[in-house]
């Protein structure tokens, strides 16, 4: 399968000119190539890394950083991986590139670990965690709080390695990340058996070993075999261990980990120890010392024969110095003996007038005591008097205290009752809650992140603002050879209904393109009609639900200008020419996608070649039908105005301009749908 996608990656890389798409390639091969063959990563991480520089193009220029930094950490060379990461992070910390600064920040993390320097991992991890989460790349936010409990777990603080574990564990399930539930689980499962909640460590160890499998995880199941029948023979249950060393051990030898395979054959050893079959544990200990003597190289062999030999002339340097410092360490304990004995001569004086002080103070305080005791009983028979005065006001209190207690028991009946509804109000409302963010990150995940857009862009904005936590607005973007196709798509409704008919639009459009491999604007809208129909059952239900969309297919055709292919279903495409300053306009054709549609109406297709640097912008009507305090809409008008006269600025200025606007539009009043618009430069 790698070796399929490293053949496809070459051949497009030998009919692409040196343009972004050919970094983008570069940096590909430097991936695919990163374990099995880290010096060929490196040479492609090197010629992305080149041609980046020589056309500004950061995200491809920082990428290779990154994939040098690794392949040197699968080769051992944990300086020059370090010095290629941190020269990378300085560069992402310069230009403010969250998505490169989260991956370069956590690779640094795993060198600190392998260096043992948890300090200065954790640091790493913790900062990478940031800008993951900024970005909302989610894989790498669940890799880097993984990593934040192990680190806690080998530093033996258990109880600190909770939070960040489940945290990852909880964004894992949320996006169906099995491979990475299988590690954290593995790691969960460490915890509850140093904390000796045994049998919850047992299952948790089962269930990080049924995740790994799901995943076709090998090496993750190889690791958590070597900590889980450790458990066993540490916690003396043995019944279990023969038959997980020989599972575990046929999946070293599958994979082909000598290393893996000379850890079970350590624990085959010890098994065998407890069982007092010294025979069998004496030929696993050679099998394990045989796989361990060929997994090293000559040379550390020789740098062993070098210690052994030098040891002796050490050793004998470190017993002389050792008699020099006892003979030295004798003569302060003698001084310090007779300074110690001074001093307690002085500290028995000071404590004989401590004591004579405090007798002579002990007595002038018992004279002031006798004196107080009388006066003392004199104020005893006033306080009698008034207690008796107090008694019959207290039988008084007591006859209106029992009216009282009868009219706040009936207070308390129904505020036990009001209490109760609210309990009940206040969960269903959480639920609520908890199930609406869950949606919100399956939502915010399968959104194009800023990474790949700018993949695929070399300048663009994106204002997306949900009328509620979730949208019915979305983007799509993609890459097929040449051409990216880019749609934007208004559903009905907003909030959960809009989100999840968003979230079946996407799935299908990734069936559409990237399975069928239908590129044409308007064979992608006929077909996307006929499934949405189909998968909601229209016919039968007579439901009218459906989406406005617009596509576009760009197609490079010169090194300065692009074919743009455009079809709308009720949604308009604006362009600004480079070097003009009117907007145009073209539009979509007045059929939605979905619901029953006038059958004499076709979808239209329409081409423009735009010199390079021209500008594109598609959204939904959520901004334009925005009204203020008069209940005056935003309108489209204002919108390309507004566009036109800010056609000068970047594409990240003209998103403050909109952005502000629109706020100053809407002061006061509610949002009344999802807006998203997108602008982008060809």
């Amino acid at each position: 399968m790698q070796a399929q996608k490293i053949d496809s990656l070459k051949a497009m890389l030998e009919k692409t000119p040196p343009n972004i798409h050919r970094i983008t390639l570069l940096n590909n091969l430097a991936e695919a190539y990163l374990n099995k063959h880290p010096t060929t990563s490196i040479k492609y991480a090197k010629q992305a890394r080149q041609l980046g520089k020589k056309l500004q193009y950061m995200p491809g220029y920082l990428r290779s950083f990154n994939h040098v930094g690794i392949a040197y950490i699968v080769l051992s060379e944990y300086d020059k991986a370090i010095a290629e990461l941190l020269k990378g992070l300085k560069l992402a910390d310069s230009v403010r590139l969250d998505s490169l600064q989260g991956l370069l920040n956590l690779n640094i993390g795993l060198i600190y670990s392998k260096l043992q320097k948890p300090k200065e991992a954790l640091k790493h991890y913790q900062t990478g965690l940031m800008h993951s989460l900024a970005v909302k790349h989610i894989k790498n936010a669940i890799v880097s709080y993984n990593n934040i409990g192990y680190t806690h777990i080998a530093e033996k603080r258990y109880a600190k390695a909770y939070l960040p574990l489940f945290e990852g564990l909880k964004l894992a399930i949320a996006t169906k990340d099995v491979k990475n539930q299988g590690l954290i689980y593995s790691n969960l499962a460490l915890i509850y058996y140093h904390q000796k909640s045994y049998k919850q460590a047992e299952q948790t160890f089962i269930k990080s070993i049924d995740l790994s499998k799901k995943a076709k995880d090998s090496f993750s199941i190889l690791g958590t075999y070597v900590d889980f029948i450790q458990f066993y023979l540490d916690t003396k249950q043995t019944k279990p261990v023969p038959q997980h060393l020989k599972d575990a051990l046929h999946l070293a030898k599958v994979v082909g980990s000598k290393n893996f395979e000379a850890n079970f054959y350590e624990l085959y050893t010890q098994y065998y120890k407890t069982k007092g079959d010294f025979e069998k544990a004496l030929r696993y200990k050679e099998q394990a010392i045989g796989l361990k003597d060929s997994v090293f190289s000559m040379k550390k062999n020789k740098q062993i024969a070098r210690l052994k030999a030098n040891y002796k002339h050490e050793a004998e340097k470190l017993v002389l110095k050792q008699e020099v410092a006892l003979e030295k360490k004798a003569r302060q304990t003698q001084k310090m003996i007779s300074v110690i004995a001074l001093i307690g001569f002085a500290a028995i004086i000071i404590v004989a007038l401590l004591l004579y002080r405090i007798n002579q103070k002990r007595r002038k305080t018992n004279q002031q005591l006798a004196v107080q005791k009388q006066e003392a009983e004199k104020q005893h028979d006033v306080i009698k008097e008034k207690t008796m005065e107090i008694q019959a006001a207290y039988h008084t209190l007591q006859e209106v205290n029992k009216e009282l207690q009868q009219t706040q028991a009936e207070i308390a009946a129904h505020r036990d009752t009001l209490q109760s509804k609210n309990k009940e109000l206040s969960w269903y409302r959480y639920r609520i809650g908890k199930s609406i963010e869950a949606a919100k990150l399956i939502q915010t995940a399968i959104l194009p992140d800023s990474t790949s857009l700018r993949d695929y862009f070399n300048e663009y904005f994106v204002l997306y603002k949900p009328k509620d936590v979730v949208s019915g607005d979305f983007y799509w973007v993609d890459q097929q050879q040449v051409q990216t196709i880019l749609i934007v798509a208004d559903c009905t409704g907003h909030g959960v209904p809009g989100a999840f008919m968003s979230m079946v639009a996407n799935t299908l459009l990734d069936n559409i393109i990237k399975v069928d491999k239908v590129l044409d604007p308007v064979g992608i809208l006929n077909l996307l009609h006929k499934k949405i129909k189909k998968v909601l059952r229209q016919e039968d239900t007579r439901n009218n639900s459906g989406m406005d969309v617009a596509v576009l297919v760009l197609e490079p055709q010169t090194t300065s200008s692009v074919a743009v292919v455009f079809a709308g279903a009720r949604r308009p495409l604006f362009y600004i020419r480079q070097g003009h300053r009117e907007i145009e306009e073209l539009r979509g054709t007045r059929r939605a996608i979905g619901g029953i549609q006038p059958k004499n109406r076709e979808f239209e297709k329409k081409t423009l070649l735009l010199p390079a640097g021209s500008l594109l912008y598609v959204g939904s009507d959520g901004l334009t039908d925005q009204n203020d305090r008069e209940r005056t809409k935003f309108g489209k008008k204002r919108l390309k105005n507004l566009l036109q006269t800010n056609a000068r600025l970047s594409l990240a200025q003209q998103y403050e301009v909109i952005n502000k606007e629109l706020s100053q539009h809407m002061q006061g009043v509610e949002q009344r749908d999802d807006i998203l618009w997108m602008g982008i430069k060809v």
